[in-house]
C-alpha cells in the first residue's frame, strides 16, 4: 500500500491506495472515525488482486479538534468530503463502501451525487435518524450486509434499507455480530462476486 496527499479545501489530506496500471473501476473505502480495520484486513490488498484500484483518504475530523474542521457536521458534510476526495483525485467508476455510520455517508454520498458513484456497500448501516424519508433517493447498485448476530432490531433495520432502496441486495450473515471481523473470508468472497465481475 502506498500513501499520497492531495489538497482538498485547503486541507492537505493524506490517503492510502493500491492502484493497478489499466484497472476500470476504483473503489473509495470510507472511514470518518479512523478506526483502521480497513488496515487490519489488508482489505485494500485484497480488493486490489481484483484488478481494482482502491484509495482510503484520511478524513480530516478524525483526530482533530471538530470545530476546526470544514467537513466536521455529520453525514452529510462527510458526504462532502468523499465527494470532493473524489473530484480532486480525478476518478471515474467509483465505489463506496463503508460500515456502520461509514455505510450511511456511502449511501449519503450516492444521494447527493449520483453521477460519481457506480455502486455502494454497506455494511451494518446505523439507521441514522431521519434515513426512511430519504434512502428511497438512492439509485445505484447496492449490496446490503449486515451481521445477523447483532439482534432483531438491527436486522430489521437492514430490511428497512432493503426495502427503502429498489434493486438492493441484502445480505445477513447468521451467527455475525460484526462480518468485517467474523466472517472475513466469507465477506470478501461475497464482496468479490458482487464487484468484480469483467
Amino acid at each position: 500500500m502506498e500513501n499520497g496527499e492531495v489538497l482538498i479545501s485547503g486541507y492537505r489530506i493524506p490517503y492510502s491506495y493500491v492502484v493497478i496500471t489499466g484497472a476500470r473501476k476504483n473503489m473509495v473505502i470510507i472511514d470518518i472515525r479512523g478506526d483502521g480495520i480497513w488496515d487490519e484486513l489488508r482489505a485494500a490488498d485484497r480488493i486490489n488482486e481484483w484488478n481494482i484500484n482502491v484509495y482510503i483518504p484520511r478524513f480530516p475530523a478524525a483526530g482533530r479538534n471538530a470545530d476546526d474542521v470544514k467537513y466536521s457536521g455529520g453525514i452529510d458534510s462527510a458526504s462532502e468530503f468523499y465527494y470532493d476526495f473524489v473530484q480532486a483525485m480525478r476518478l471515474k467508476n467509483v465505489m463506496l463502501m463503508g460500515e456502520g455510520i461509514n455505510a450511511d455517508v456511502a449511501l449519503k454520498c450516492s444521494m447527493n451525487h449520483p453521477e460519481k458513484y457506480s455502486n455502494i456497500i454497506a455494511i451494518d448501516a446505523t439507521g441514522y435518524e431521519g434515513y426512511a424519508e430519504e434512502l428511497y433517493r438512492v439509485q445505484k447498485p447496492v449490496l446490503l450486509i449486515w451481521g445477523g448476530a447483532r439482534g432483531y432490531r438491527e436486522t430489521m433495520i437492514g430490511q428497512s434499507y432493503h426495502d427503502l432502496i429498489a434493486g438492493s441486495v441484502f445480505k445477513v450473515f447468521d451467527n455475525s455480530k460484526r462480518p468485517l471481523e467474523d466472517s472475513t473470508d466469507r465477506f470478501f468472497s461475497m464482496l468479490k462476486n458482487y464487484i468484480a465481475v469483467d
